[in-house]
């Protein structure tokens, strides 16, 4: 949604901040002219779609016909934390929710589970149907949780400054979730 938006991937290729050689004789000279000033985004004009995941993704979706499970877990984000990421992947906000969990104890403390796959075990769609609130963070891009939680019934918790969620510019998410900024994934979070 920003007039100058810059790529917040850790991964080389997808990074279209960064200057790339010349692409002889696609691109020559710098290909960021091409773009710059104009936004990859328009709201209003352009529309976020969900990515594609098969019907497995959702097997403990008490809205797609699973049996509801208690709501649990407070908190929920699995997924690349970013530890051996660039310091920019996910604006850092993965690694600083990772980081504040670990340190105070969130799991334990509020129930609240934030880490890689190897460390929380047990199945995505279980823990997304487990849970009160889901986090819907970047990653190398925009974040595809927004429909993974609705779809689990967990409120989306979405902390992306200047980004929209999926269909954001045409539903209103304030009526089902809700937005932190990232200035606010600190300590007190948990409050």
């Amino acid at each position: 949604m920003d007039d100058i938006h810059v790529s917040g991937t850790a991964w080389g290729y997808d990074n279209y901040s960064a200057p790339l050689q010349a692409w002889p004789p696609h691109v020559e000279g710098d290909w960021r002219d091409i773009y710059d000033g104009h936004p990859c985004y328009t709201p209003g004009k352009d529309l976020v779609i969900p990515l594609f995941k098969p019907p497995g993704h959702y097997a403990h979706s008490p809205l797609l016909g699973a049996p509801p499970l208690q709501r649990d877990i407070l908190l929920y984000l699995r997924g690349d934390t970013g530890p051996y990421r660039a310091h920019w992947y996910s604006r850092g906000i993965r690694q600083r929710l990772a980081k504040l969990a670990y340190m105070h104890d969130w799991a334990e403390e509020h129930r609240i589970f934030v880490g890689e796959q190897f460390m929380i075990p047990g199945t995505y769609s279980e823990h997304l149907a487990r849970s009160i609130f889901c986090v819907v963070a970047p990653g190398d891009g925009y974040s595809g949780r927004g429909e993974d939680a609705v779809l689990h019934g967990c409120i989306p918790l979405i902390i992306m400054d200047g980004v929209h969620a999926v269909f954001e510019s045409i539903i209103d998410w304030s009526a089902f979730s809700i937005r932190i900024a990232e200035s606010a994934v600190n300590e007190q979070l948990p409050q």
